[in-house]
C-alpha cells in the first residue's frame, strides 16, 4: 500500500523523558573537530557542508555521550556525521541502484582488509582503524556487526521507497531497529565510557531487552519528530505516522497518540530495567546503562531543536521546556 496524501493538520505531541540532560563541556571542540574530519574525505559538496554545519552533530555528540573523554567523544562524533552524511547523499536522495552498489565496499572495509576507495569508503576505514586501536576484540565484533546489518538494512528501505510502499507495522517496527542506526551507536557505549562489558554480560537477556526499548524509543520520536518534512518526501513511506495511517486507519493526530503511548511504554522499561540492572552493582554494567539514558534524553533535546528534522515554526511549537538542559558535565 503507498503512503496516502494526508496533508491534514497536527500539532506534534510534546515528549517528556524521565532522564537527565547531560551536555559534554567539549561541545564546541567536537563541532569544530567532526566537521574538519568530513572536510578531509571530500563527502560533501560545499552546499551540503552548509547544512552539515547548520545541523550541528557536534551538539547531538556532546548530549548522547556526555561523559565521554575528548579523544573518545571526537571518535563517536566523526562515526555520528558518517552516519548522518551517508543516508544525505546516498541511501536518501540517490537512486537506488547507485545506492545499493556502494554496501559492498563498505562492508569489505569492516573486514579490516581494505582501505575504501570511495570518500565514503575511505572515512569508515578511518573509523574502523580508530575504533580498532581502542577497543577489544568483542567490542569490535559488536561495531562491525552492527554496522553490517545498518547497512543491508538500507536495501529494505530503498525498496520502500522505490515501490512506494508503506511497510505492515509488524515489518517495519522490526527494520527500524537496523535502518536507524542505534546499534552501531550503542556498541560504542562502553568504548566511549571506557568501561568495557563483557561477552556475557552484553548479551544478558535483560541487558539484550534494555537495548531493544532504549532503540525504539529513539527512533520512534525520531519518527515523530520529522513527520512534518518526511511527509512530504519519498521517505515518508519510511515512517511509524505513515505506517498507521495506512495500516491501522488512523489519522495523523491518532497516529502520533498512539506512538506516544508506545515510546512511553518504552521508556517507562528502561528506566525500570535499569534500576535493576544497576542494582547489581556492576561499574561497566551501570555505565552502559547510563549511557543508553543519555542517548534517549539526548537525542530528543537535540531533535526538538534541530534544522535537520524540523522547520523554525515547529521547533518553537514542540518540546518547548519539556526537556532541559540539567547538568553540564
Amino acid at each position: 500500500m503507498t503512503v496516502p496524501d494526508n496533508l491534514e493538520p497536527f500539532t506534534l505531541p510534546s515528549l517528556t523523558c524521565p532522564f537527565p540532560v547531560r551536555v559534554s563541556p567539549h561541545v564546541a571542540a567536537i563541532q569544530a573537530g567532526t566537521q574538519q574530519w568530513v572536510e578531509h574525505f571530500d563527502i560533501l559538496t560545499r552546499q551540503q557542508m552548509h547544512h552539515f554545519t547548520r545541523a550541528a552533530y557536534g551538539e547531538l555528540t556532546a548530549r548522547v555521550y556526555p561523559y565521554a573523554r575528548l579523544p573518545m567523544l571526537q571518535l563517536t562524533g566523526d562515526w555520528i556525521s558518517w552516519l548522518f552524511a551517508i543516508d544525505d547523499v546516498i541511501y536518501e536522495s540517490d537512486g537506488s541502484v547507485a545506492a545499493a552498489q556502494t554496501i559492498p565496499e563498505l562492508r569489505r572495509v569492516l573486514t579490516g582488509d581494505h582501505k575504501g576507495s570511495s570518500g565514503f569508503g575511505r572515512a569508515l576505514a578511518d573509523v574502523y582503524t580508530r575504533i580498532a586501536a581502542v577497543a577489544n576484540a568483542e567490542q569490535l565484533r559488536r561495531w562491525t556487526t552492527a554496522t553490517s546489518e545498518y547497512l543491508l538494512a538500507q536495501l529494505w528501505e530503498l525498496a520502500n521507497r522505490t515501490d512506494d510502499q508503506v511497510p505492515t507495522l509488524e515489518a517495519y517496527v522490526t527494520m527500524r531497529r537496523f535502518t536507524g542506526a542505534m546499534h552501531t551507536v550503542y556498541a560504542l557505549i562502553d568504548i566511549a565510557s571506557e568501561r568495557p562489558l563483557a561477552a556475557k554480560m552484553w548479551s544478558d537477556p535483560q541487558v539484550h531487552a534494555l537495548r531493544r526499548h532504549a532503540v525504539d524509543v529513539v527512533v520512534w520520536d525520531n519518527d515523530l519528530i520529522s513527520w512534518p518534512k518526511e511527509r512530504l518526501s519519498a521517505n515518508g513511506v519510511n515512517n511509524l505516522v505513515s505506517v498507521l495511517i495506512t495500516h491501522e486507519g488512523l489519522s495523523v493526530q491518532q497516529a502520533m497518540k498512539r506512538i506516544v503511548r508506545m515510546r512511553e511504554e518504552a521508556v517507562a522499561h528502561v528506566a525500570a530495567q535499569g534500576q535493576l540492572l544497576i542494582g547489581r552493582r556492576h561499574d561497566p554494567l551501570t555505565a552502559l546503562v547510563r549511557g543508553l539514558q543519555a542517548w534517549i534524553s539526548g537525542a530528543l533535546a537535540y531533535s526538538t531543536r534541530s534544522s535537520r528534522y524540523m522547520s523554525a515554526s515547529n521547533r518553537a511549537e514542540s518540546a518547548g521546556d519539556e526537556v532541559q538542559d540539567v547538568d553540564r558535565q
